[in-house]
C-alpha cells in the first residue's frame, strides 16, 4: 500500500522530464527535406539513368513528390534552366541545408566523370542508413529515458512484496 502513493508520485514528477525530452526528439529544423530526400535522389538517380540532364531530372522529381521537398527541387531546377553555369548552381545549393547532399553529389559526377545516376544513388542509399541509424539512437535513447521511472514505481513493490515479508519473518523468528 505504501509503494503505490509512492510510485505515483515518482511517475508525476518523472513525466514532465519524459514529455520534454520527447518532444525536444520530435522537433526538426529543415526535417521535412531531410525525411523525403531519399525518395527525392531515388527520382532524380532513375531520371538521370535514364538519359535526362540533371535539370530536367531535378524538375521531374519536384513535379513527383510535391510539398516542401518539391518545391525546393522546383526552385533548383529553375535555376538550372536560368543559369548559364550548372555548377554555379549546384555550389549555391551545396551551401544550403536539405539538398545539400544531392548538390554535392552532382558536383561530385562533375568533377570525376562518373555517371550521376550511381553517384546520386549512392547518396540515397548513404541517406537511408543514416536515417536508420538516428532511429535506432533514439529507441535506444528512449529505453534508458524510462529506465528510471519505471525503477522508481517498481521499486516500493518489490520492497513491499520481496523484502517486507522476509524482514518481518525475521523478526517474528527472532522475537517470537
Amino acid at each position: 500500500m505504501g509503494g503505490w502513493p509512492w510510485g505515483t508520485l515518482a511517475a508525476g514528477a518523472a513525466a514532465p522530464l519524459v514529455r520534454a525530452r520527447v518532444a525536444r526528439a520530435g522537433r526538426s529544423g529543415p526535417g521535412t527535406v531531410a525525411a523525403e530526400l531519399p525518395v527525392a535522389l531515388d527520382l532524380v538517380a532513375a531520371a538521370l539513368a535514364a538519359g535526362r540532364p540533371p535539370g530536367v531530372a531535378v524538375a521531374a522529381a519536384a513535379r513527383a513528390l510535391g510539398g516542401q521537398v518539391g518545391a525546393e527541387l522546383d526552385a533548383v531546377a529553375a535555376r538550372l534552366v536560368t543559369v548559364a553555369d550548372p555548377s554555379e548552381v549546384w555550389r549555391d545549393v551545396a551551401t544550403r541545408p536539405g539538398l545539400a547532399e544531392l548538390a554535392r553529389a552532382v558536383l561530385r559526377a562533375e568533377r570525376s566523370g562518373s555517371a550521376p545516376a550511381a553517384v546520386v544513388a549512392n547518396v540515397a542509399d548513404d541517406l537511408r542508413r543514416r536515417r536508420q541509424s538516428e532511429r535506432l539512437r533514439r529507441t535506444r535513447a528512449g529505453g534508458v529515458a524510462t529506465a528510471l521511472p519505471l525503477g522508481l514505481c517498481f521499486l516500493p513493490a518489490f520492497f513491499l512484496i520481496g523484502i517486507a515479508p522476509t524482514l518481518l519473518g525475521l523478526v517474528g523468528s527472532v522475537f517470537g
